[in-house]
């Protein structure tokens, strides 16, 4: 039940009320707070409705929260266009309205959303770490302060960030899913495990909890498992706006992948076409993070041989990404985006989005080696489209590590697809010792994937080293086989 009470500041009347979590809120309209509390959880379950915060500021414009919240959403990881002058104008109304009605809580809340407006990235870090110290219940102010460091490439804050907050909410919905997705960027798998199953026995349809296990199992390569437990959820996506809903379907056509069973490439394709792509691109405007799981499954089909089921669709996506205003949206995006038009025959348009690249990356936050690291990649991904392999080899040198362009605003799993492309490159180009060396190191992680078996059976074929090519062919065997019972 909503709480509140009556503070007297001069001759004027303050009503404080109370939020989902309990934190005090100012606001003369029950219909704000309603709208507010709808917000937070649209945000949690990844729904397709967060735009309810701005009938928020409708039912009160004098509201300090209602506003703040606003300005984030116009700057949400998945808006189709991100909408910074919005944001400025809502963070422009909270400060002339906290002069003399802001709480406490609002207060933090706006600190921290002007510095994200502002670009501030680790400023708005500290300062939601400062709510969080305050009010701890604030499982949204969490999720926002780890989406932040996410996007700088920093999974080991997250962590922080979320175990600090945990014995405020050992018990909240929620709460367990934000802690596995953490654990598991920071290469905790068994503990990320334990997290997201602790998760689903509070909120069985707590959708980044299934996300975050499906991650877990995917890295341990159990891959019927994952592929059952995620079939069994996906009705429960449907709640979800684009970016959960495909992203979802993504990491279940990518276990069917990893599976290697004989009919992984046709289920694959369906679910591109009907959970992924097709069901999205009727819209004028397309999500950012659409493009990205889209992008990422068509390249993983690309570099497993199953080039033929792709022209079309790539070329589909390829014409979306001629238009400009799709480019910069996201770091990865524009990657794969290099890729596609390269693949596509649009190399006018993707040496353009290269030399834009070359701009750009400088604003982000990080060393001039992985900045350098980060502008080679891109340079691979152009040649590898135009099947230049060797040139793929020579700009990412021999020690090329995927693992460091985290900030890239890319998880564990979508980064892997690079590691792949550089081992296929290795191959195609001859450079067969090289590609031995990143398969076995693959393999040391994830033993459980048949493809990458078999490009080790290829490479030593190819060194003359029949007894190792023989192992290798078996143990991709029995993968397979596996896969099929």
């Amino acid at each position: 039940m909503e709480q509140s009470v009556r503070a007297k500041k001069g001759s004027d009347e303050l009503e404080i009320k109370k939020d989902l979590w309990g934190n005090p809120v100012r606001t003369s309209s029950d219909l704000c707070l309603s709208h507010i509390n709808s917000y937070y959880e649209q945000v949690l379950v990844y729904g397709p409705h967060r735009g309810v915060i701005l009938r928020a500021v409708e039912a009160d414009s004098t509201c300090v929260l209602s506003n703040a919240l606003a300005a984030t959403q116009m700057l949400s990881i998945d808006n189709v266009e991100k909408q910074q002058d919005r944001a400025a104008s809502f963070v422009a109304a909270a400060k002339q309205h906290s002069v003399n009605a802001a709480t406490a809580y609002e207060s933090l809340i706006l600190d921290a959303v002007t510095a994200l407006t502002e670009g501030r990235m680790k400023d708005a870090v500290a300062l939601h770490v400062e709510v969080l110290n305050r009010f701890p219940n604030d499982i949204v102010s969490l999720k926002r302060a780890q989406t932040l460091c996410f996007y700088m490439g920093r999974p080991d804050q997250m962590l922080k960030i979320a175990l600090q907050v945990l014995p405020a909410n050992r018990d909240t919905a929620y709460m367990h899913g934000l802690l596995a997705f953490s654990l598991l960027e920071v290469g905790r798998y068994d503990e990320a495990e334990t997290a997201a199953r602790r998760a689903l026995t509070i909120e069985n349809q707590d959708i980044w909890a299934q996300h975050a296990l499906c991650h877990v199992l995917q890295y341990k390569c159990q891959f019927k498992e994952a592929i059952w437990f995620m079939a069994e959820n996906c009705s429960s996506w449907s709640i979800c706006g684009s970016f959960m809903y495909s992203h979802n379907w993504w990491h279940l056509a990518v276990c069917l992948l990893e599976q290697g069973c004989s009919s992984a490439s046709k289920m694959v394709i369906q679910i591109y076409d009907t959970h992924i792509w097709y069901r999205f691109m009727k819209g004028i405007k397309v999500s950012p993070q659409v493009f990205i799981n889209a992008l990422g499954l068509l390249l993983r089909l690309n570099l497993h041989g199953f080039s033929m089921c792709l022209e079309s669709r790539l070329a589909d996506l390829a014409r979306r990404l001629t238009d400009e205003s799709t480019w910069h949206r996201e770091w990865l995006l524009d990657l794969l985006a290099i890729w596609a038009l390269s693949q596509s025959s649009c190399l006018g348009k993707a040496n353009a989005l290269l030399k834009s690249l070359n701009c750009r990356v400088d604003a982000l936050e990080a060393s001039q080696e992985v900045l350098n690291s980060i502008l080679l990649l891109a340079e691979a991904l152009y040649e590898y489209g135009m099947e230049n392999y060797k040139a793929v080899c020579d700009l990412l040198g021999p020690s090329f590590n995927v693992s460091q362009l985290k900030m890239i605003g890319a998880s564990a799993e979508q980064l892997d697809v690079f590691d792949e492309l550089w081992c296929i490159s290795s191959l195609h180009a001859g450079y067969n010792v090289q590609a031995i060396q990143i398969a076995n190191h693959r393999v040391k992680e994830r033993s459980g994937v048949p493809f990458i078996w078999r490009i080790l059976e290829e490479a030593y074929k190819r060194e003359g080293k029949a007894v190792d090519a023989q192992h290798a062919a078996e143990k991709a065997q029995w993968l397979e086989a596996f896969s099929e019972t």
